[in-house]
């Protein structure tokens, strides 16, 4: 997902949806997978420090043997 602001946007969409079903304060059972040969402790989250960050974090490089479709702005649909 390249939006940006979809957890906000998302969130805010599910979180008006349960208020208006007069749902924010019922349980909710999440179902969480555990595969086969997972570590047994969680992962810490990763740290990144702003210097291991490149001046232009926006390149992509592509190896494209039946060609590619590049647009050159933002595309009008209305």
């Amino acid at each position: 997902m390249t939006n940006v602001l979809a957890p906000y946007s998302e969130g805010k969409l599910i979180y008006n949806g349960y208020e208006k079903s007069n749902m924010l304060n019922s349980a909710i059972s999440f179902i969480i997978p555990v595969y086969n040969n997972m570590p047994e402790l969680p992962c810490t989250s990763p740290s990144i420090a702003s210097k291991d960050f490149i001046s232009d974090n926006s390149k992509v490089r592509v190896k494209a043997s039946d060609g590619l479709n590049l647009r050159t702005g933002p595309r009008n649909i209305l």
